[in-house]
C-alpha cells in the first residue's frame, strides 16, 4: 500500500541517510510517498514473467496485459519489476500473490528501438496508441516495452475487461490522478486520455 503525502511534519526523525535530502531541519516534508509494511504480507524471493506463471490463458491476466499497456507501463521485466508476496487473509488462510511491483516507467512514451522512452510526461502519452487491430479473434495492442508477450489478447478476454475498466467514472479517473499530486493540467490531460482509452476498448470489442 502506497500513500502519496503532499506536505507534512515529521517528529523525532533520527540520523537519516537516503531520506535526508527530502527532510529540512525541523522534519518537515513535500510531496512524499508512504508504504504500509503490512505484518501480514511478506515479500518472496520470487519473481515471475508474463509469459512464465501460473495464470497463462487466464482472462484476469490478459486484462492486467491491457492495463499495462494503458497505462504506458514499459518497464515490466519479470526478474525485476513482477513479486511474489505471501499474505494472511481474514480468515487466517495463506495466499500467493502475483504483483507488478514497479509502476515508475508509466504514463509516457514506450519508445522503440528508435524513440526515447519517458515517464510521466504528458504529451507523450496522449501520443502512444493503444490498440492496432483485431484479428482472427485476437487483440493487438500497441504495446513497445521490454515485455514482448504483453501485445496480444483473446478478444473475448478483451471483452471481459472493459466491462470492468468500464465501471470507472470519468470522475473516478481524476480522483486518481489528484491523489497522486499532478497538477490541473496534468489531472485533465492523463484523465482524458485514459478515459479516450476506455471508450477506444469498448469500441473494438462489441
Amino acid at each position: 500500500e502506497l500513500y502519496f503525502v503532499p506536505a507534512g511534519q515529521v517528529s523525532g526523525v533520527p540520523a537519516l541517510e537516503r531520506a535526508r535530502e527530502h527532510l529540512d531541519s525541523a522534519g518537515r516534508f513535500s510531496n512524499a510517498r508512504f508504504s504500509r509494511r503490512n505484518p501480514d504480507v511478506v515479500v518472496t524471493q520470487e519473481e515471475w514473467p508474463f509469459d512464465e506463471n501460473p495464470f497463462i490463458g487466464e482472462k484476469e491476466l490478459s486484462g492486467l496485459m491491457i492495463l499495462m499497456t494503458m497505462i504506458n507501463n514499459w518497464d515490466i521485466r519479470g526478474d525485476a519489476n513482477n513479486q511474489v508476496v505471501r499474505a494472511v487473509t481474514s480468515g487466517g488462510q495463506q495466499q500467493r500473490r502475483y504483483l507488478v511491483s514497479d509502476l515508475r516507467g508509466t504514463f509516457g512514451r514506450m519508445g522503440g528501438r528508435i524513440s526515447s522512452r519517458s515517464k510521466w510526461k504528458l504529451e507523450d502519452y496522449r501520443e502512444e496508441g493503444f490498440i492496432e487491430k483485431i484479428e482472427d479473434g485476437v487483440v493487438h495492442l500497441d504495446y513497445d516495452g521490454f515485455d514482448a508477450g504483453l501485445d496480444r489478447v483473446p478478444l473475448d478476454h478483451a471483452r471481459w475487461f472493459a466491462s470492468l475498466v468500464g465501471q470507472l467514472t470519468p470522475e473516478q479517473v481524476r480522483r486518481a490522478f489528484e491523489a497522486a499530486g499532478a497538477s490541473p493540467v496534468e489531472v485533465d490531460g492523463f484523465a482524458t486520455r485514459f478515459v479516450a482509452k476506455i471508450t477506444g476498448l469498448q469500441t473494438v470489442v462489441r
